[in-house]
C-alpha cells in the first residue's frame, strides 16, 4: 500500500477510530502509526473530530427490566443464586471502570492535562527532552519537545523556514546506530 497518499491514511484512521477495522489490519495500523506521523496525526485528527460528539449526548440509565433479561439470556441468574447477589457488586465495577477510563482518557489524549498545569502542581518540570534546531548562521529555528515517555513531539518554529511552494518541511531523526526516519511535518503557522 502507498501509504504517502493522505486520502488512503485518512480513511485508514476514521476506520480505526471506529473500530470497524478488522483485527489483522487494525495491528499493522498501529504499527504504523508508530513508525509514520502522518498516521498519527490523522488518527489524532478523527479523535479530536468525534470527541464533541460523545459529549452531545446525554447519558441514560437502562430500565432494570433490560439488565434482567441480559442476566437471564447470559445465564446469570444461575450464577446469582450461587454467587450473591451481582449488584452488590456495582460499586467495586465503578470503580475499576472509573480508573481504566481516566487510564484511557490520558493515553490517548496526553495533552489533557497540560504541561503548565503540571508545573503549577508540582512547581517543577516533567522529565523532558529539548532540542534546539539552529541554522548554517547558529540561529534558533526550531524547537523540538517532548516528555521523557511521551508520545507526542511538539515542533515550535522560533524563525520563518523557507519552503518551497507545494511542499512541506520534514524534521527527520538520525539516529547514530539506524537508518533515518521522518519525525514529523514542521508547522509553517504559528
Amino acid at each position: 500500500m502507498n501509504y504517502d497518499d493522505p486520502d488512503l491514511l485518512d480513511r485508514l484512521a476514521a476506520e480505526y477510530v471506529f473500530g470497524s477495522l478488522p483485527s489483522r489490519v487494525r495491528r499493522r495500523f498501529e504499527r504504523l502509526r508508530q513508525r509514520l506521523p502522518a498516521a498519527e496525526e490523522a488518527v489524532l485528527d478523527w479523535e479530536r473530530r468525534l470527541i464533541p460528539l460523545s459529549a452531545s449526548v446525554p447519558s441514560e440509565r437502562p430500565p432494570a427490566r433490560i439488565w434482567d433479561a441480559i442476566d437471564q439470556r447470559t445465564g446469570g441468574a444461575a450464577r446469582r443464586s450461587s454467587a450473591g447477589s451481582w449488584r452488590s457488586l456495582w460499586p467495586v465495577w465503578g470503580f475499576a471502570f472509573g480508573i481504566v477510563a481516566t487510564l484511557g482518557v490520558i493515553r490517548l489524549f496526553p495533552d489533557a492535562m497540560p504541561i503548565e498545569a503540571i508545573v503549577q502542581d508540582r512547581g517543577t518540570l516533567p522529565q523532558s527532552y529539548v532540542g534546539v534546531l539552529t541554522d548554517a548562521q547558529n540561529n534558533a529555528v526550531l524547537l523540538a519537545s517532548s516528555t521523557r515517555y511521551g508520545r507526542l513531539l511538539s515542533i515550535k518554529r522560533l524563525r520563518p523556514v523557507q519552503v518551497p511552494s507545494g511542499r512541506v518541511a520534514v524534521l527527520w531523526a538520525l539516529p547514530r546506530d539506524g537508518a533515518p526516519f521522518a519525525v514529523g511535518i514542521v508547522p509553517m503557522a504559528e
